[in-house]
This record gives C-alpha cells, sequence and structure tokens, in this order.
C-alpha cells in the first residue's frame, strides 16, 4: 500500500514595506478582544489583548494575555499575512478591505477585529 502526503504550498514572509505599514497599523477590536498593530523600527508588531471589562465579569481567572509578536506580509498575497514570533508563530491572517481599498479589518485564527479610533 503507498501512501501520500499532500503538502500545501509555503510563502515565506516578504520585507517590510513602509507603504503597507502606514496603511494596517492602528487598533481593530471586536467583543471580546482588542489587536493593535505597530510599527516598531522595519518590523510589524501585533498585540492582542482582552477587553477589561470581559476579564472583570469572569467569574473564574482567565488565563494571561500573551506577549506581542512579530509578523510579516506574504509575497503576491495582498493583505494576507503570516506570524513570525511568539506564540502563534506559523499562523496566517488577512487584512480586509471596503469598496473604496480602505482597510476596515483583520482576520486572526478566524477572528474578526474591526478598524477603530482609539480612546485616549
Amino acid at each position: 500500500m503507498k501512501v501520500s502526503i499532500a503538502t500545501i504550498p509555503f510563502s515565506q514572509p516578504e520585507g517590510f514595506d513602509p507603504k503597507i505599514a502606514l496603511e494596517i497599523k492602528g487598533h481593530y477590536e471586536n467583543e471580546v478582544m482588542t489587536l493593535d498593530v505597530f510599527v516598531e523600527g522595519d518590523k510589524l508588531k501585533l498585540e492582542v489583548l482582552m477587553k477589561k471589562e470581559i476579564r472583570h465579569a469572569s467569574d473564574k481567572e482567565l488565563p494571561p494575555d500573551h506577549d506581542p509578536f512579530y509578523f510579516d506580509m506574504l509575497p503576491g498575497k495582498p493583505d494576507e499575512y503570516m506570524i513570525t514570533s511568539g506564540a502563534f508563530i506559523g499562523q496566517r491572517g488577512y487584512f480586509i478591505r471596503d469598496d473604496n481599498n480602505k482597510i476596515t479589518g483583520v482576520d486572526l485564527a478566524g477572528r474578526l477585529f474591526s478598524r477603530k479610533m482609539k480612546d485616549n
């Protein structure tokens, strides 16, 4: 009996693009979490945190937030990215655009986050 293993094409992340970085950096939210995209030197960084009100409303202790992690955009795949460090290394996601080609959200592990203006 022959066994064959299907392979999934793997795209290596591409280098830093300042134009894309300016376009995607910002604050995103869903009902439970916040996601912030930062530019750190010539790297892109994601920080995902559980909202404080969710943490405070829980009747049991919730797991701690993960440390921020770096990510890179994938070549030939507009708006798609791959995490390159931390707890979710190798995981992929994508940025969402509206009809005017503006970034309005981001997908991380099937969780959708909408772009928001951050309260100071």
